[in-house]
């Protein structure tokens, strides 16, 4: 038996492994013989828009009551109630805002 220095063992260890990548890599980009699904996050990032936004929708309905509370006790500033509105304005308005400015770029 021929023996074979470590060096020679570890370039063909490391081919092999190379090998296996490429493969695996052009099998990834092959969705219908990985048999993967076009968009397979889709559905995970809708539901997590969703328990996103009913969580800030709460967030957002606590925030106006405490609001409409220091305004009845005369602590509310204009300055806070402004920043308050354009806050809720944009977290709620964000996909109306993206849409709108998808739709005027083209896409």
């Amino acid at each position: 038996m021929q023996a074979t220095s470590l060096g020679e063992r570890t370039r063909s260890t490391n081919r092999t492994f190379v090998a296996a990548i490429m493969v695996a890599a052009a099998l990834a980009m092959l969705p219908d013989l990985a048999f993967a699904q076009a968009a397979p996050w889709e559905q995970t990032a809708q539901n997590t828009y969703n328990l996103i936004m009913s969580i800030v929708r709460w967030v957002a309905i606590i925030g106006v009551v405490a609001c409409g509370a220091a305004a009845i006790f005369g602590k509310l500033s204009w300055d806070w109630a402004g920043k308050i509105i354009i806050g809720l304005v944009l977290i709620f308005g964000g996909t109306q805002l993206v849409d709108y400015f998808r739709s005027g770029m083209g896409g």
